[in-house]
């Protein structure tokens, strides 16, 4: 439910999200999602206060290479 929103979700989403689970709750589960698009990654880091490197999803992306670049 929190990758859905995180991704998809409007403002009303994020308070009802956050009124259920909480910041910290809500930070721990985003930290751990696999894919997350750059939009939405440095919104999070700001909203969160983190550095990129701290989600799974950027860790991921850099150790898989890319199948187009050579």
């Amino acid at each position: 439910m929190v990758e859905r929103v995180v991704e998809y979700g409007s403002l009303s989403d994020w308070k009802m999200l956050n009124t259920l689970y909480g910041k910290e709750e809500i930070k721990n589960q985003v930290v751990a999602i696999r894919n997350l698009d750059e939009v939405t990654c440095s919104f999070l880091c700001v909203v969160f206060e983190l550095k990129k490197e701290d989600f799974r999803c950027y860790t991921y992306k850099q150790s898989t290479p890319d199948f187009w670049k050579s």
